[in-house]
């Protein structure tokens, strides 16, 4: 994404500036938006909103049917591991409320203690039919990808790319900054 105006601000809390906003525009979906030149909100992920009460303080939205949510989840590191535990058993990113005892308490376990990945290759495979074979999510790729930095940050043309591992140890810092 390429834009003319300096993005002050990667929080829509706080930023306020052209640039923040056409980036907030851009990646941020809203509950409502208003199309140009109209006063009234149309919806986006919302089907429906209103105030719940007389104050005009405390906004009730329905979120639309079909919609997909992640908490923030990338693969921080090339394991196996780092693409399963995350999104399976209690507190997963995804709250969806899936169990399996047999993937939860042995198998990602099992994966997680095993100091030869290697070695962990089975159990992998079996995690891999248990979901097929249950099909507990159908993964959505999303490929939009954006680091926002500072003029004297460096290296973030080479930390994304299309297999979404972040290489933090790309990123640098210039002298002065």
């Amino acid at each position: 994404m390429g834009m003319s105006d300096e993005v002050l601000a990667t929080d829509p809390a706080s930023g306020h500036d052209p640039g923040s906003w056409l980036l907030f525009n851009d990646v941020f979906q809203s509950l409502l938006s208003f199309p140009k030149g109209s006063t009234t909100p149309r919806p986006e992920a919302a089907e429906r909103c209103s105030f719940k009460d007389g104050t005009s303080r405390v906004y009730s939205c329905t979120l639309r049917d079909g919609l997909a949510f992640s908490k923030g989840w990338v693969p921080d590191y090339p394991d196996p591991d780092n693409f399963v535990a995350p999104f399976f058993g209690a507190g997963n990113v995804l709250s969806n409320h899936y169990t399996s005892p047999r993937l939860t308490a042995q198998l990602i376990p099992a994966t997680a203690e095993q100091p030869s990945r290697e070695a962990a290759v089975g159990d992998f495979q079996r995690i891999q039919d248990i979901i097929a074979d249950q099909v507990p999510m159908l993964p959505l790729w999303q490929g939009k990808q954006y680091a926002v930095a500072q003029d004297d940050i460096t290296g973030l043309q080479w930390t994304l790319d299309s297999s979404t591992v972040f290489r933090l140890w790309e990123i640098g810092k210039t002298s002065g900054g």
